[in-house]
């Protein structure tokens, strides 16, 4: 494959595991690029995450949704910091058409 468009840059993103006192996990990725953020209060998070494309269908997209998580109800929160390194054009054409062929092989 070449590679013909620069380098993408570099993002972080932040991702939280709240865990619930009734043992459920919630993951969710933070990603102040795209418009995200969440907020830490005496009494509870409130999480704000903008409108994107689907991770499974891409043509479609996920609404824009606010949640607030209630101190009360957490047993913990984990956070890490991690680095994103976005698809040039031409790999994500080559992963498309590699998808395609496995799609295509196991129909067949």
């Amino acid at each position: 494959m070449i590679i013909k468009s620069p380098d993408p840059t570099p993002r972080k993103v932040d991702d939280y595991e709240f865990v619930f006192t009734s043992g459920y996990i919630m993951p969710v990725t933070i990603d102040n690029f795209l418009g995200d953020s969440i907020e830490f209060t005496d009494s509870g998070v409130t999480i704000h995450l903008v409108a994107k494309p689907s991770i499974a269908d891409p043509a479609q997209t996920m609404p824009a949704e606010d949640v607030t998580i209630f101190l009360r109800h957490l047993c913990s929160v984990v956070h890490r910091v991690r680095e994103l390194i976005p698809q040039t054009v031409e790999q994500k054409l080559e992963w498309k058409k590699t998808l395609q062929e496995l799609v295509s092989k196991t129909v067949n």
